[in-house]
């Protein structure tokens, strides 16, 4: 296990803790008040003990651009197109390589270098995997 996985882990376990004793509290979500499956939201992922309380509406809410009506992740990554097709050429690899080395299907692969190669912003999930399927850090290949 990587030490990025194991820090990631140890913060999702004391968000999980610190909201476990949160929720004793009879919560509500902060935008309507409902108390039905209650989520939590994170405003700015540094701060990973800061959490608002939200039902999956008003969560999804938070969520949602008004200009496109489209969901948004607060954090987005820019690949650099030539760093990644760097990687591609100086190791020779293919989709099927990528795949066995990164034990990703081929399906993932292919949509995460499509956006990749494009050069279109990506999630932190995005860019992981596709830095995962060149056998790189997410540093080596977003600008």
């Amino acid at each position: 296990m990587s030490k990025n996985t194991r820090e990631r882990n140890r913060i999702y376990k004391r968000v999980e803790r610190a909201t476990k004793a949160m929720a004793q509290r009879s919560l509500k979500c902060a935008d309507c008040g409902s108390t039905e499956r209650l989520q939590k939201h994170h405003e700015d992922y540094s701060k990973p003990l800061d959490v608002i309380i939200l039902c999956p509406k008003c969560h999804a809410g938070r969520h949602r651009d008004d200009a496109n009506n489209r969901v948004l992740n607060s954090y987005r990554f820019y690949p650099n197109p030539d760093l990644i097709r760097h990687q591609i050429s100086d190791r020779q690899l293919s989709v099927a390589d990528m795949a066995r080395e990164s034990g990703l299907g081929d399906a993932t692969i292919r949509a995460a270098l499509k956006k990749g190669l494009r050069g279109d912003p990506m999630t932190l999930k995005g860019i992981n995997t596709l830095a995962r399927a060149l056998g790189v850090k997410a540093q080596d290949i977003s600008t």
